[in-house]
Formats: structure tokens, C-alpha cells, sequence
């Protein structure tokens, strides 16, 4: 049950910088955007360490791509503090959004414990799409980067 709490509350506190306001410069839409971004990390994260280590350390999909969707609204969230980017949440908080939304059918376990017999054949299977997933998080985070020079160059 609080896993379907957490993810709920999640989805609606990311959703929230999503909608369209008049404008963004104020400071009480700034408060608002910055306190459910905040609020949506924190069940964020409590989501991903549920998922992730709360029967062992679950190795999936799923929860990778949840733990890179959090990085990646952090990293927003401190570049997009004072909200001088406009449009930047459709590149982070969108995609965020769908990891989100189909984490649970994505979400089978393979949980590593020290009494498994097939351990090394496990981390063997898991190495591959954890390094491509590092790639893609690392693609990520230099469009991320460059979006955010251009921006300051115009």
C-alpha cells in the first residue's frame, strides 16, 4: 500500500510544474513549483529505496530507470530553481512522469542475496544493461548541459 501511495503522490507533485502559469517569475509560483518539486524527490526517493532494498537489493529495470528519473528531476530541480527556463520540464519532467507511470508493469524482482547459488550469473546479466544505462544517463546529462549553455548564450 505505500508503494501505491508514494507513487501517486509522486506522479501528482510532478505534476503540478507541468501545469501552464501565467508566469513563472513570480515568487509565490516559484515557492509553489520549488515545494512540490521537493516534496515530489522526497517521495521520489522514498519510492525508489521501497522498491529497491526493502526485501534486498532488487536488481530490475524498473528500478534503475526509476533511480536515473530522479537523478535527472534533481539535477532540473537545481538548474531550474529560480524557473529562468522556460519549456525545461518537458525534457525532464515528462519522461520523469512516464518512468513513473509504467514502473509498475515493469516491475519484476531479482533480488541478490548472499545464499544464491547463481549469484555471479546474476550480476553477470545485470553488468550490460547497467552500463548502457550509465551511457544514457551520461547522454542525459550532457544534453541537459548543453540545452542549459545555449540557453544562457541567447
Amino acid at each position: 500500500m505505500t508503494y501505491w501511495n508514494l507513487l501517486s503522490a509522486t506522479i501528482v507533485l510532478y505534476l503540478i510544474p507541468c501545469i501552464p502559469y501565467v508566469d513563472l517569475k513570480k515568487s509565490n509560483t516559484r515557492l509553489l513549483i520549488n515545494g512540490a518539486l521537493f516534496l515530489g524527490l522526497l517521495s521520489h526517493a522514498t519510492l525508489f529505496y521501497i522498491s529497491t532494498f526493502s526485501e534486498g537489493i532488487d536488481l530490475n529495470f524498473s528500478n534503475a530507470l526509476l533511480i536515473i528519473s530522479w537523478v535527472t528531476v534533481f539535477l532540473y530541480w537545481l538548474i531550474n530553481f529560480n524557473a529562468l527556463h522556460k519549456g525545461f520540464h518537458f525534457l525532464t519532467l515528462v519522461p520523469a512522469l512516464l518512468i513513473l507511470v509504467i514502473n509498475p508493469v515493469l516491475n519484476d524482482h531479482h533480488y541478490l542475496s548472499n545464499a544464491s547459488s547463481h549469484r555471479a550469473l546474476h550480476r553477470a546479466r545485470c553488468v550490460l544493461p547497467a552500463r548502457s544505462l550509465c551511457v544514457l544517463c551520461m547522454l542525459s546529462l550532457c544534453s541537459l548541459c548543453i540545452l542549459c549553455v545555449l540557453s544562457v548564450c541567447s
